[in-house]
């Protein structure tokens, strides 16, 4: 009784073996994937890390080339700003000159009209003048269509009389 008892615990031992060896084997194996995995994300994060210290060495290398830039445009500004005070320096002396020829005009101006409303008056008396003239000649036209009216029926009594003569 004791060597079938010894059997069947050797059979029930050799099961538990043969499952923990199931379960080491399982074990290694998700261990094994998990050192794999592990692995890949510790080589993603190498990568990452080069590719962020490019990164940074780029932008160190941008941050240098815009204080160039900046520095540059600094100067490039305050040269303008030159140019421009110049140029407003010039046109400041324009407008003086400008002024000066406008007062001029001005009083010209003045004197042209005291002038002109002389004219005026002249060219007011020569206005009336002339349309006592254009009525007169109005009437004149106005005499002549009616001239030319009582001509056509003269004409025509004419060429009337004519047709009658000639057949009678």
């Amino acid at each position: 009784a004791s060597l079938e008892q010894k059997e069947k615990e050797l059979s029930s031992a050799a099961v538990v073996i043969s499952q923990l060896r199931n379960e080491a084997t399982t074990s290694h194996h998700l261990h094994d994937s998990s050192h794999k995995m592990f692995d890949s994300e510790l080589e993603s994060a190498r990568g990452q890390i080069e590719f962020l210290a490019s990164e940074r060495s780029s932008c160190k290398g941008d941050t240098t080339y815009l204080k160039e830039m900046h520095q540059e445009e600094k100067l490039l500004m305050e040269k303008n700003l030159l140019e421009k005070d110049i140029l407003l320096r010039e046109k400041s002396v324009e407008i003086e000159e400008l002024s000066n020829k406008l007062a001029c005009l001005e009083e010209s101006r003045e004197s042209y009209t005291r002038e002109t409303s002389a004219a005026a008056v002249r060219e007011r008396h020569l206005w009336a003048r002339s349309e006592r003239k254009y009525d007169a000649l109005q009437v004149v036209r106005s005499n002549i269509q009616q001239l030319s009216i009582e001509l056509n029926f003269i004409r025509c009594e004419f060429v009337s009389a004519m047709a009658e003569i000639k057949q009678n």
